[in-house]
């Protein structure tokens, strides 16, 4: 922290000196929260002497925020210099955030990008860490414009409104949530040709009418975390080939009007059976089937704001071509069949009065789990942690009432997130019974989850 708070100063400090090129804006965002839950574990403290009994897990606290979620903390603070004539400029972004992937990095710079305009800013050229948010879907779970990463990133704006994107990234990186931190050396990092990602990016805008964006990127292998390659140059992440179509209404006032089409996995659209080889070359194993499969993920968004009352929907659809095992308990014979599609809605619905606005979600997820959550896991419970399982015999239905109350530029969230999870035929006690675990054999096809708690954001 004290690392932090000295950039801080010295960012300040040298701001005052170019106060009309270089700015600053950032947020801290931390909260809390109290779990209690009816999911069953063994007792670690049993009697001296007796086999552990299954019992509930105990309430217990746990990080959360608006946009730190589960984290812990998340710091960030945006930068940006432009020159007197406006033509060239940089864009730095550094985090901080309690959990990393990259042992002993605190910090973080996931976006750190030069840029140079010509022809009268019809053309713009971005070099180094790049995140342009120019193409960016603008609905509720979506988060990438696949313009981001290590690389060059050239924007063409032949008229007003419309803007082209031609990208090239060795290093593919997330900057929109993540703390993230290249994974792999920069000054050592090689790509062949065809491990570089490539993007495409379409975007039009006509002012009070309405807004279309597309972007595209090819198989790649520059993801920035994780190695499942040896015999490439570039030890990267395989990244699927995809593709985010979006369209949104501009021309009611105070209208919230988005969808969004996500096609991923675009080299695999066909059903993906067990032993088959997948888009890198490797065989797909029964697990591996909705990860490999191509997928078809539709998103919605719709918002309307009459005076002091707000009421919005959010849904997403999601479908993939995979198959699975279906084993025949009786004969033993395992048959292939359709994943299922999973289905999420969320209705909303907030009212201000003056600085205090009290709100109210409902979220149901039909084929879909909390993030995290297995028989015995406690899962990651926050306002988005909701991911799709293919599976339709699998629900969650979250009701989440809250008041936020706005001081200047902060605000303090207290809320109580109640989440039933349902599944048939799965245990939501102990994974599988125990003999030497007495009441391990309890059946259940749902569990409460109840948490409570407060969440405080500062943006400055």
């Amino acid at each position: 922290m004290k690392k932090i708070l000295f950039c801080v100063l010295v960012l300040v400090v040298f701001s005052n000196a170019y106060t009309q090129e270089l700015k600053f804006d950032g947020y801290l965002n931390s909260g809390v929260g109290l779990v209690i839950t009816d999911r069953q574990i063994a007792d670690p403290y049993p009697e001296p002497g007796k086999a552990p009994e299954a019992r509930k897990a105990r309430p217990y606290f746990t990080a959360f925020g608006a946009d730190s979620e589960q984290w812990g903390y998340r710091f960030r603070l945006n930068g940006s210099y432009t020159n007197k004539d406006a033509n060239a400029g940089v864009k730095f972004r550094l985090q901080a955030q309690s959990q990393n992937t990259v042992a002993g990095r605190m910090i973080t710079l996931p976006t750190a990008q030069g840029w140079l305009s010509f022809l009268g800013g019809a053309l713009t050229v971005n070099g180094g860490i790049i995140n342009d948010g120019t193409w960016e879907t603008g609905d509720v779970y979506l988060n990438d414009d696949l313009g981001e990463g290590l690389g060059l990133l050239t924007k063409i704006t032949p008229v007003k409104g419309l803007d082209i994107g031609l990208g090239a990234y060795t290093i593919s990186s997330l900057g929109g949530g993540d703390n993230n931190a290249l994974a792999r050396s920069i000054a050592s990092n090689t790509a062949d040709f065809d491990d570089v990602k490539y993007t495409l990016n379409l975007g039009y805008t006509m002012p009070d009418v309405f807004k279309a964006k597309i972007s595209w990127r090819n198989k790649n292998r520059a993801g920035a975390a994780g190695s499942n390659n040896t015999s490439r140059t570039a030890p990267g992440r395989d990244e699927s080939s995809r593709m985010l179509l979006s369209a949104g209404i501009l021309a009611v006032k105070d209208l919230t009007a988005v969808v969004a089409v996500d096609f991923d996995n675009i080299q695999s659209y066909s059903t993906v059976k067990t032993g088959d080889v997948n888009a890198w070359g490797g065989t797909v194993t029964a697990g591996d089937r909705v990860n490999n499969s191509g997928k078809l993920n539709i998103h919605e968004a719709l918002g309307y704001k009459v005076s002091d009352l707000s009421i919005g929907f959010n849904a997403s659809q999601f479908f993939s071509f995979a198959e699975r095992d279906v084993t025949n308990s009786v004969t033993s014979i395992t048959t292939q069949e359709k994943v299922d599609a999973s289905l999420y809605f969320n209705p909303w619905v907030s009212y201000s009065l003056g600085n205090i606005v009290p709100r109210l979600d409902v979220v149901y997820m039909m084929g879909g789990q909390i993030n995290g959550s297995s028989a015995t896991a406690e899962g990651k419970y926050y306002r988005r942690g909701y991911d799709p399982n293919y599976t339709k015999e699998t629900w969650v239905l979250g009701i989440r009432p809250s008041i936020r109350f706005n001081i200047g530029s902060c605000f303090l969230e207290l809320g109580d997130l109640v989440s039933l999870e349902g599944q048939e035929n799965k245990f939501y006690g102990v994974n599988v019974p125990n003999p030497n675990v007495p009441g391990s054999d309890t059946r259940k096809d749902s569990r409460v989850t109840n948490t409570l708690y407060a969440d405080l954001k500062w943006s400055f």
